[in-house]
Order: C-alpha cells, then sequence, then structure tokens
C-alpha cells in the first residue's frame, strides 16, 4: 500500500528485484504512476518471493507511507 499524506500529487515506483539483482528498468510493475493527494494506493500481487528477493518502492515525496503485507 501506498498512502500519499501530503496535499499535492505524488510518483511512486515499486519493484521486484529476484534474488536482490541490481535495480533494473525491467522489475518494475508500477514506474512514476500518479497518486493525487491525500489518496491511497494498494496492490494486490498474488505472487511468490524467494529469501533473497527484493522489493523496492520509492516516492517523489517524504510523505508517503508504503506497507508491505504477506504470508
Amino acid at each position: 500500500m501506498f498512502c500519499n499524506r501530503v496535499n499535492s500529487q505524488v510518483n511512486i515506483r515499486f519493484s521486484i528485484a529476484p534474488g536482490g539483482a541490481a535495480d533494473a528498468v525491467n522489475q518494475y510493475l508500477y514506474f512514476d504512476f500518479p497518486l493525487v493527494p491525500n489518496d491511497t494506493f494498494a496492490l494486490a500481487l498474488d505472487i511468490g518471493l524467494a529469501p533473497k528477493d527484493v522489493v523496492r518502492a520509492y516516492a517523489s515525496a517524504a510523505q508517503v507511507t508504503v506497507s508491505l503485507f504477506g504470508e
């Protein structure tokens, strides 16, 4: 989940790097996706992660909360 807590639009990015690979464009599920002011964007992914996979989240503003849940 991404939660934009500011009164302006921000851009978010979300990627999964298999085996902890270096950051690469082909790993991104969302790249510079616009998140409007005071809104939440929830991703529902049905994927499995290996122990060394890396999930990366980025926002263009510091006032964005990112939460990741799994089982």
